[in-house]
């Protein structure tokens, strides 16, 4: 898998069932490290207006 689609495919997980980096970590079956650089550094560079959607579902889930 590209790491482009690896990107795309963590974000619809996370947006359609609201799932944290370590869920998707374990999903996925890659170090949260992973997950979090994929969704912090990498996707902003790919798809800003996708980086804003994941971040509001990230902050909400941070925040409760």
């Amino acid at each position: 898998m590209r790491e482009y689609e690896r990107i795309l495919l963590e974000c619809r997980y996370l947006l359609s069932l609201n799932k944290s980096y370590q869920e998707l970590a374990n999903k996925f079956n890659i170090d949260v490290n992973v997950i979090y650089n994929d969704l912090n550094e990498l996707l902003p560079k790919y798809d800003s207006i996708l980086y804003k959607r994941v971040k509001m579902v990230l902050n909400s889930k941070n925040s409760t």
